[in-house]
């Protein structure tokens, strides 16, 4: 099962790295196959070049602004069975994809947390 997460990001420079850096660390820990897709709202500062500095992270370009439309370009490139839909300030606890892929697990009929 391959799990996309999705990061819409629009100037977040001073967050976007503890963000991708939790994704990762969640990844390593579960050993599940996953993929990062940052979605690089038309930022002006350098998110789009530290997001590439993130080993396997794809960055693709939204240039309509507005969160839904970055969402959205997100999703239709994720290629994963499950989409987390994660906010650029968001850092993941430790243990949350563990969780969340349990309570997928447990209940078939979940389409979303």
């Amino acid at each position: 099962m391959l799990v996309s997460f999705v990061v819409p990001a629009y100037n977040e420079e001073a967050l976007i790295g503890s963000c991708l850096a939790a994704i990762t660390a969640e990844i390593s820990r579960t050993g599940c196959q996953a993929e990062i897709i940052v979605v690089d709202n038309g930022s002006s500062d350098s998110t789009r070049q530290i997001a590439l500095a993130i080993a396997g992270a794809k960055v693709i370009d939204e240039p309509e602004r507005g969160l839904v439309q970055a969402r959205r370009a997100g999703c239709l490139a994720a290629g994963g069975e499950y989409i987390a839909n994660i906010d650029a300030d968001t850092v993941l606890a430790e243990g949350w994809l563990q969780t969340a892929l349990a309570a997928f697990a447990h209940s078939p009929d979940l389409v979303a947390l």
